[in-house]
Formats: structure tokens, C-alpha cells, sequence
């Protein structure tokens, strides 16, 4: 079993990490998502104080990667046929 005091050091070390890291993408002018640096530094943190095993990957294939992949396909699926029926002239297929 770990500590409270453990979890809360993996914790602070996640934020500070996903911290750091929105900071160095501003500074050099990256886009970056913030949900995805803290969930980034957390998971790092988890696997630099417990190792691989101390990550729950199912949860974080299932709530994490997953979604980050079918979110935008939902979006598109559900954004073209109202932009057909709408008359928006796509850019790349005008001839």
C-alpha cells in the first residue's frame, strides 16, 4: 500500500511537471493541450515513484486514449452533413 504522503508527492510531481511543460511549449510557441499535459505529468510521475505497474492502463486507454481518438471523428461525422445541407464549399474539393 502507498502512502498519503506518497500520493501526494506523485500528485504535486504531475502538476509541476504539466506545469513545465505548457510553460516550455509558450515559450517556444507550441500549441499544447493543458488537459493533456496533466494527465501526462501524472501518469509520469505514477510510473517514476511506483513503475509501470502502478499505472491503471485500462482506465487510461479507456478514458484517456480512446476518447482522444474518436472525439474528433465523432466531430467530423456529425459536422458534414450539416455543412452539405447547408452549402459550405469545402476548400480542398473545389476544383
Amino acid at each position: 500500500m502507498v502512502s498519503r504522503i506518497l500520493w501526494l508527492g506523485i500528485v504535486l510531481a504531475g502538476l509541476v511537471g504539466g506545469i513545465l511543460w505548457n510553460l516550455l511549449t509558450w515559450l517556444f510557441g507550441l500549441p499544447s493541450s493543458s488537459s493533456h499535459a496533466l494527465f501526462g505529468g501524472l501518469i509520469g510521475a505514477t510510473i517514476a515513484a511506483l513503475g509501470m505497474g502502478g499505472v491503471k492502463w485500462n482506465g487510461v486507454i479507456s478514458s484517456i486514449v480512446l476518447p482522444a481518438i474518436f472525439s474528433p471523428v465523432v466531430a467530423g461525422v456529425v459536422v458534414l452533413p450539416a455543412a452539405i445541407v447547408s452549402g459550405y464549399q469545402f476548400p480542398l474539393l473545389i476544383a
